[in-house]
């Protein structure tokens, strides 16, 4: 993850020039279940991020949106959390323990 308030660029991956309101996907499988219950992300402060999860890698929920607004960072890289105490804690983002794969 690029340290907060870096540009987006600084330390991580990155990529542009999508076309159309899907953008970039990125598909994790951890091969069998588990329980998710909470994410670190690292993300740039003004896109919004859908993160969803599937149990069978073709039917898919979403667990939540990360929305481009929301947040404390006004410029470059943005770092949330959904643990409850954590520095970067976003009420937004924080679910109730699921299954993934």
């Amino acid at each position: 993850m690029a340290p907060e308030l870096t540009r987006y660029t600084v330390n991580a991956v990155s990529w542009s020039g999508q076309e159309g309101a899907s953008g970039a996907t990125f598909t994790l499988d951890f091969g069998q279940l588990y329980s998710l219950t909470d994410v670190l992300l690292g993300v740039d402060h003004n896109d919004f991020y859908p993160a969803q999860v599937s149990t069978d890698g073709l039917n898919w929920n979403t667990l939540f949106t990360k929305l481009a607004f929301e947040g404390q960072s006004n410029f470059g890289s943005e770092i949330i959390s959904s643990l409850a105490g954590d520095a970067e804690y976003q009420a937004t983002i924080d679910f109730p323990s699921v299954a993934a794969r």
